[in-house]
């Protein structure tokens, strides 16, 4: 671990205490609890790592706070900064959305036209065919319906590549019935639970509340 490399005050206490840190978590690993005497040293060791602790977090957020509070006043200036050209743009961005929306309609009916059109050209060569072939003469094609329908075909390939890139679909959600959903969906709020032990709650249907030994230095 290279040590922290400033003038500040908490950095220099960070830096005094890394041996301290070191030779301590070193005897805490030959520690084996199997006395009253070392079962006392053990409590001594980690009433010293405590206070350690406790000294290093301090300093660090004595160190961390003014860098926390310039980074709150800039990211409340530059939002600030932003406000009127965000709703401006929300705004802007709307009415592309509505006509953008508008044109594909367009651009969609002018197909299905052109699908019906064709079906129908379709159905009445069809039935000159078969009305021709009833008679015993040869059937043609009239040279209109080739030509129209190239005019069809052409058309429908400008309108397919004419596809609007402005446009994606993507999938939302909104909650229309919270008692509906499903369990995998829900998240436990485990701080609500805590908060509802701490203050006497002593059964919560699906959750076992109990007591466990945990350890006290004084």
């Amino acid at each position: 671990m290279n040590e922290l490399v400033s003038s500040t005050e908490a950095l220099v206490v960070f830096n005094e205490a890394k041996s301290q840190i070191t030779e301590i978590a070193k005897l805490c690993d030959n520690v084996v609890v199997n006395s009253v005497t070392s079962l006392s040293y053990a409590k001594d060791l980690v009433k010293k790592s405590s206070t350690i602790e406790k000294t290093i977090e301090k300093q660090r957020k004595d160190l961390t706070a003014p860098i926390l509070q310039e980074k709150r006043q800039i990211d409340e200036y530059a939002k600030k900064l932003t406000e009127d050209l965000t709703a401006a743009i929300k705004g802007l961005r709307s009415q592309i959305l509505r006509f953008e929306v508008e044109l594909e309609k367009a651009r969609q009916e002018e197909l299905r036209r052109i699908e019906e059109a064709k079906r129908e050209e379709l159905r009445i060569a069809d039935e000159a065919r078969k009305a021709a072939e009833a008679s015993g003469e040869v059937p043609e094609i009239p040279v209109e319906s080739t030509i129209n329908s190239m005019v069809l075909d052409n058309r429908k390939q400008e309108l397919e590549a004419d596809k609007s890139k402005a446009i994606r679909k993507v999938w939302k959600y909104e909650i229309t019935n919270e008692n509906e959903i499903p369990r995998e969906y829900l998240e436990i709020n485990h701080s609500y639970i805590k908060n509802a032990i701490a203050a006497g709650t002593r059964e919560i249907p699906g959750v076992k509340i109990y007591q466990a030994d945990q350890l006290v230095i004084r």
